[in-house]
């Protein structure tokens, strides 16, 4: 859910930047019309139009470059999302491939006769009362499962 919400608030930022560039860049273009006896006086020698052509040739070139910057935005995205799935399923096989060895101890165990089990049972337990004491070689996540933050 982090992964979408940052997501999400980047396509968002984006979008409010493209807008207001937009608007700027509007603004500049209205400027360039003139106005008054002027907007007339271009009008009759052909100024405004030739203004009005270079006006929307850069609203063709902005729109172009809007789309690709939110089309660079989306595959960079994709991409993280991507590496993070494979992540994902990498540590999902891992847990599987963990259960099914204790799954094949557990019945080996249970095949076992009864002097083998406690003689084992005996080991194991003073295995894991030497390691009590002593502190764990890794740092504990605050969390439960596998850490997917992107590096």
């Amino acid at each position: 859910e982090q992964i979408v919400q940052r997501h999400r608030h980047s396509r968002d930022q984006l979008k409010r930047q493209q807008e207001q560039r937009w608007l700027t860049e509007e603004r500049e273009r209205a400027e360039r019309t003139p106005k008054g006896i002027r907007g007339l006086w271009g009008w009759v020698t052909g100024k405004n139009r030739k203004i009005r052509q270079e006006n929307e040739a850069e609203i063709s070139r902005a729109q172009e470059r809007d789309r690709t910057e939110k089309q660079t935005t989306i595959q960079r995205q994709l991409s993280e999302r991507r590496t993070l799935q494979k992540k994902i399923k990498a540590a999902r096989q891992q847990k599987t491939t963990k259960i099914q060895e204790l799954n094949r101890d557990v019945a080996k165990y249970m095949a076992m006769d009864g002097c083998n089990r406690l003689e084992l049972t005996k080991t194991f337990e003073t295995q894991r009362k030497r390691g009590e004491g002593r502190e764990r070689s890794r740092p504990q996540r605050g969390g439960r499962g596998p850490d997917f933050t992107p590096n």
